[in-house]
């Protein structure tokens, strides 16, 4: 049964380039309706969802259960991305936390393939952009079929589209040291939303992450941020960053309140009156700083704007406060937002003016031509950091008072007068323990060396490395501001004494106006310096690593670093073959290789016997185990070293570019038009090409008739008919669901590659091994020395087999895998050999003219006995594969079945539940009554437990072996939970009702069709469990 398909009308391309063809050889209908649902969605807005998928973003409904038939997977991951999208400037969090586990559980659950979860990163990075193409139809196209085929996990491809989407190729064990200990969100100034943010963040890799906010929490940013991190499994760490007055300006402090870890705890946390209070006096900074911003919003438009009207041929009206705010959002106004804001008015303004300035540019003479071609050119270049320089310096605006200095007036907020041993004492205050990082941007080794001897021990890191002040030369010391923590970290008071001695001579050379001063503090450290060296002799001072992203990439690399020796092999040769774009950063963090050995488990049982017997024997226990290789890093090992091992995840894009050009683009793209066929034309394409020089082949080498002329098609049906019964039996073979029929089963994108490939090896193996070289040139044939010829040629397969595999990508063990096939084909295909000889001997023919017989058959005999093997190997695979898949299904599906009847049971302390569920109509009618939604979801599991069953191949084996292997109590429970699905009406409402989606016609013909014999399993399984069901007493109407 398949979700109903709705057929959207023929779209037509941009700038009336006319329709692209539906029926052409290249696209197929499903990107042509992929594309149509996208752009449907967004012209509806969000107030006009289209209902029909969003009550599948129930987390109860499992991706691979019953929703299954009211829409597509990619129809299902398409909403979920595009509302994600588009609810990031709605304020909506629950909205886009909805969204991204909709996203999660679809991609995760659907992984599949060699790289799945490399897979996922490429699939969320075309879904991405295919959202924000709208309006250019054949880009969108283009992405959604590279979407499509994506979802088929070939390796190569998948690579290929890291490249494009600057991905490092990820360790699909997630075991790769990813991290950024400073960016921020859409609350401060970044441009993402928290949930945005993550996503972002695990797409690139990211496993650790510290968002900084400024001056407060809120718990509506926590609550967003730590769940949307649950959700993809990122560590997170909100921290705070608060500024205090130093030697005539601001330094920062980054504060973390430790042992808070769940929304529940931060809530808690924020609610104590001296925490709301503290961040109450927090929100009177932002204010503050707030209305700096305002000042020069209006600053620029008394002076800056004239000018850059002028500049750029433009007549941009005055920024009114309330535009800008709105554009702010639920961020805290910055010059950063204000030069975005600007930026997105000037482009506004120069997208409308564009095509009046084609018009005059192809009227134009010679000078006004250019003229034109300089403003559009200007205009392309333009970024917001340029208007930063132009016109929001300080420097510019010399009648506001400099935000970077300190104000002694009362009108500063008294938090921001703060010194930083006060800052400190407050923060220390609030939650004893926490981690504080000294920011060094524009910091001293002086400054650093005084603030953590004034500290006493509270500054618990620095922030040895920031990315964006490191590209600006903010922070020109990092040498010697690294020489202070290793000094305070080896505890030594001689060499700390060296130090400081060394640093007061350094200040008596300077030019500082408060060196003096200075001076007189670094003194009496002098005099403390035992104590002073012994501040971090429990805990060392650490450091930390950020690149203090806000979601624009350039001209800073954007957000991301890495442990380059964590990463697979392909993404260090990668990164050292494109490193103009990233960069390896001056750090090395010291790695530790471990290796650990895993008890060796398979789904098969008789296979885990095997493993557990081979875990006995001397010389083969090893055998029983699988070794687990990862990289660790030494504690406090980080340090400034070149060449270092830290290399950077985002990159700087080459030439940035606001896309305007006085030529307008062209609707068409250079992609190679081979690569978009449709999938009927671009399957038969790769067969012809493997099939014609096999057949050539047999052709034009071989004078009977039979293997001239059907010598390819008998190569190509063995290596056919052995993909499609290996597909058919890793499903689930003659016991599979009747439903589940075998084209369902069948891959014929992986059968045509075989077939592809297949093709190639005929000249390899029957002209050139046997004819030219074995029998030509070495006089070994069949009749020779059969098993030396045998031996060659399978060996020559397997090399061959191995080539091509390492060319398509796949990992090293699957192709190791198939050289190893062709050893033991020698055996089969020697002993086909002889068995055929024996044959043709007893059917009365010679032997000499059988020895001739078989040697025009021996390419054929190596290659049926190679796909034997083959067959028994990956199909095997292809069973284990699906096992494990179900396992995972099932697992997760069980857990909230029993997790569902446990709450029902503490709903209902006086009742016996378990019980009850022997009376579904009382069942139904007492739990409907007082706890609807949990019998909804109850109900949900149930029928997600029967599409498992009845569609999902190898299904029915795994449910049986989990509920063998489960305690009596839970096995009754889910066995007895079965019967709610007798309430045919019941059930028949509940679906009715939107609980599987608007498109609930196929879903409700499923359960009708199929509940009485889907019972009737139970029944039986029950039963061979010894547990068995009362049987109902009568068929309940509709």
């Amino acid at each position: 049964m398949r979700p109903p398909i709705e057929m959207p009308e023929p779209e037509r391309s941009e700038n009336g380039a006319g329709p692209i063809r539906r029926r052409g050889l290249i696209f197929d209908e499903r990107d042509f309706e992929l594309v149509s649902l996208v752009n449907e969605f967004r012209q509806s807005g969000r107030q006009q969802n289209p209902h029909r998928v969003r009550s599948l973003f129930n987390p109860n409904l499992h991706p691979r259960g019953i929703k299954e038939l009211s829409a597509s997977p990619a129809r299902r991951i398409a909403y979920a991305m595009i509302r994600l999208l588009d609810s990031l400037d709605s304020g909506d969090a629950r909205d886009r936390l909805i969204s991204l586990r909709a996203l999660h559980d679809e991609l995760f659950f659907g992984a599949r393939g060699w790289l799945p979860l490399n897979t996922a990163r490429v699939l969320l990075s075309i879904l991405k952009d295919l959202v924000r193409e709208q309006g250019n139809m054949r880009r969108q196209l283009e992405l959604a079929h590279d979407f499509f085929t994506a979802t088929s996990a070939r390796p190569r491809f998948i690579r290929r589209m890291l490249r494009r989407y600057f991905l490092a190729e990820m360790p699909e064990d997630w075991s790769q040291v990813a991290f950024d200990h400073h960016v921020h969100d859409a609350n401060t100034k970044g441009r993402k939303a928290p949930t945005h943010l993550i996503m972002d963040a695990w797409i690139k890799g990211i496993r650790e992450l510290t968002v900084v906010y400024y001056n407060f929490f809120t718990i509506e940013a926590l609550e967003e941020l730590i769940e949307a991190a649950d959700i993809m499994g990122i560590r997170v760490r909100p921290t705070v960053e608060f500024a205090a007055c130093f030697r005539g300006k601001y330094v920062q402090f980054l504060w973390s309140p430790e042992g808070l870890r769940t929304v529940r705890d931060y809530a808690a946390f924020l609610q104590e009156k001296p925490v709301a209070e503290f961040f109450q006096r927090g929100r009177e900074v932002s204010r503050y700083q707030q209305r700096y911003v305002l000042d020069l919003l209006a600053c620029v438009n008394k002076k800056q704007l004239p000018l850059l009207n002028q500049r750029f041929g433009l007549d941009l009206p005055p920024l009114t406060e309330k535009d800008f705010l709105e554009f702010v959002g639920v961020g805290q106004p910055s010059v950063t937002h204000l030069a975005d804001f600007l930026h997105h008015r000037i482009m506004e303004r120069a997208r409308e003016l564009l095509p009046e300035l084609r018009r005059r540019h192809q009227t134009a003479s010679g000078d006004e031509r250019r003229a034109i071609e300089l403003i559009v050119r200007k205009l392309d270049d333009l970024g917001s950091e340029d208007l930063v320089d132009m016109c929001l310096r300080h420097e510019l605006h010399p009648e506001l008072p400099d935000p970077k200095l300190p104000r002694d007036d009362s009108a500063a907020p008294e938090l921001l007068r703060l010194a930083p041993g006060e800052l400190l004492e407050r923060l220390h205050s609030l939650r004893a323990g926490s981690r504080v990082t000294l920011n060094l941007s524009n910091l001293l080794p002086a400054d650093v060396l005084e603030i953590l001897y004034l500290a006493r021990g509270a500054v618990t890191h620095l922030e040895l490395f920031n990315l964006k002040d490191y590209r600006l030369k903010k922070n020109p010391h990092l040498r010697e501001v690294d020489r202070i923590r290793t000094v305070l970290n080896q505890r030594s008071p001689i060499l700390l004494k060296h130090l400081i001695r060394d640093t007061l001579e350094q200040l008596s050379r300077s030019e500082l106006p408060d060196r003096e001063e200075r001076a007189v503090v670094l003194r009496r450290a002098l005099t403390e310096v035992a104590d002073f060296a012994n501040l971090y002799a429990r805990s060392p001072l650490e450091s930390l690593i950020g690149s203090d992203s806000i979601g624009r990439a350039h001209p800073l690399f954007g957000m991301g670093l890495a442990v380059e020796d964590t990463l697979p092999i392909r993404a260090r040769r990668e990164f050292h073959r494109h490193r103009g774009t990233r960069e390896a950063l001056p750090l090395r963090m010291d790695t530790v290789a471990l290796s650990r050995w895993e008890r060796r488990e398979s789904p098969m049982r008789s296979l885990n016997a095997v493993f557990s017997a081979l875990r006995w024997i001397p010389g083969l226990h090893r055998l029983g185990y699988v070794r687990r290789d990862s990289v660790e890093i030494r504690p406090d090992s980080v340090r400034l070293s070149s060449p270092g091992n830290v290399i950077t995840l985002g990159g700087i894009e080459e030439r940035p570019s606001n896309h305007l050009r006085l030529e307008p683009q062209s609707p068409h793209t250079s992609r190679s038009t081979l690569r978009l066929l449709r999938a009927g034309p671009r399957i038969l394409a790769k067969v012809m090409i493997g099939f014609v020089p096999a057949f050539l082949t047999f052709f034009l080498t071989q004078d009977w008739w039979l293997l001239a002329w059907l010598g390819a098609p008998i190569w190509f049906g063995i290596t056919g008919l052995r993909n499609v019964l290996q597909a058919v039996v890793g499903g689930g073979g003659l016991r599979r669901s009747k439903l589940i029929g075998w084209r369902e089963l069948v891959s014929w994108e992986r059968v045509a590659d075989s077939l592809l490939f297949t093709g190639f090896s005929v000249p390899l193996l029957d002209w050139l091994m046997k004819g030219q070289i074995l029998d030509g040139a070495l006089g070994v044939n069949t009749a020779s020395a059969p098993l030396l010829m045998y031996t060659v040629m399978a060996l020559t397969n397997g090399v061959y087999l191995y080539t091509h595999n390492t060319l398509r990508g796949l990992p090293r063990a699957a192709a190791v895998a198939n050289l190893f096939r062709s050893v033991f084909a020698i055996p089969l295909a020697f002993g086909l050999n002889l068995g055929l000889h024996w044959l043709l001997v007893a059917a009365g023919m010679p032997h000499a003219e059988a020895d001739l017989w078989l040697q025009k058959w021996a390419a054929v005999i190596v290659k049926a006995s190679s796909d034997l093997v083959a067959g028994f190997i990956e199909g095997t695979a292809d069973r284990n594969l699906n096992v494990r898949t179900r396992l995972r299904d099932y697992r997760a599906k069980l857990d909230q079945l029993i997790d569902g009847h446990g709450r029902l049971e503490a709903l209902y302390p006086d009742q016996d539940v378990l019980a009850l569920l022997d009376h579904p109509k009382t069942f139904i009618q007492t739990v409907g009554r007082e706890a609807g939604d949990l019998a909804k979801n109850q109900v949900i599991h149930l029928l997600d437990l029967m599409y498992f069953w009845m569609l999902q191949p190898r299904a029915r084996p795994v449910l049986a072996r989990m509920l063998s292997e489960m305690s009596p109590e839970e096995r009754r429970i889910v066995l007895h939970s079965q019967r709610l699905l007798e309430r045919r009406r019941a059930v028949s409402e509940m679906i009715l009702s939107d609980l599987v989606g608007k498109n609930f016609a196929a879903p409700l013909a499923f359960y009708l069709d199929r509940n009485e014999s889907y019972l009737r399993d139970m029944r039986r399984l029950a039963r061979r469990l010894g547990d068995p069901l009362p049987e109902r007493s009568g068929r309940t109407a509709i």
